[in-house]
């Protein structure tokens, strides 16, 4: 199983890839992985199912959980998961502000 930083790089890397400027289209203040509205997928298309629709992807099973945008459902009940998962998206879109 990746870690969760390894999950990340993969979003980080696809993101990059595929929206410009996705960093500046994310509110660190607000940002709430578990949900749908303001997750990192929310907060850059406007809505977690606009972006697998996107990414012609379902939104469940392997895909969001490799990229870090959702935890593996044997972690989904962890608060202190989610909240790792959290900091190091913030670590990531902060990145630019270095």
């Amino acid at each position: 199983m990746l870690s969760i930083k390894e999950r990340v790089d993969n979003g980080v890397e696809w993101l990059d890839a595929n929206v410009d400027d996705w960093r500046n289209k994310i509110d660190s203040e607000t940002l709430d992985i578990s949900d749908c509205s303001h997750c990192v997928l929310g907060q850059v298309f406007g809505g977690y199912a606009k972006a697998c629709r996107y990414a012609k992807q379902d939104g469940w099973g392997d895909w969001p959980e490799e990229l870090g945008f959702l935890l593996p459902q044997d972690q989904d009940e962890d608060d202190e998961q989610w909240e790792e998962l959290r900091e190091e998206w913030i670590k990531r879109i902060n990145l630019n502000d270095i």
